[in-house]
């Protein structure tokens, strides 16, 4: 299988860019997993600070009001071709990693405020489709 992985490149691009883009690799992998990670649940006001913060830096994030909620993220996904499609956000990931795992982080990067640690996870998330027998990925 063809793995493909994108890290915040999505949400640059325009919602017709990034639909082509994820139909190109539906079509053209058909063995193939495409792993993304971007800002997610933009539409409350911590995600419109996000927003206005990387345009005040002349940032500008074209796609990333293209998939809101969840749900649209694994429906882009599904509207490319895929025949599955996930997502989940980073405070369900972290929930899933071993508890050893998530101390060993906390070691390393000592939250104090652990709310807006909290409310930041759940404005980034994972979504992936795949397709073909790359075996169960939920």
């Amino acid at each position: 299988p063809t793995l493909v992985l994108a890290e915040c490149v999505l949400c640059y691009m325009s919602p017709d860019s990034s639909a082509h883009l994820l139909s190109w690799t539906s079509r053209t992998f058909p063995y193939s997993i495409f792993l993304n990670y971007e800002p997610c649940n933009m539409a409350d006001r911590f995600g419109s600070i996000m927003i206005e913060n990387m345009r005040s830096r002349d940032c500008e994030l074209p796609g990333v009001l293209a998939c809101p909620t969840l749900a649209d993220q694994e429906k882009r996904f599904t509207d490319a071709g895929f025949s599955q499609a996930k997502a989940i956000d980073m405070n369900e990931a972290l929930r899933q990693l071993p508890a050893e795992d998530v101390q060993r982080m906390t070691r390393l990067e000592f939250f104090d405020e652990q709310e807006i640690l909290t409310q930041l996870l759940e404005h980034y998330c994972l979504s992936w489709g795949s397709q073909g027998n790359v075996g169960n990925i939920s």
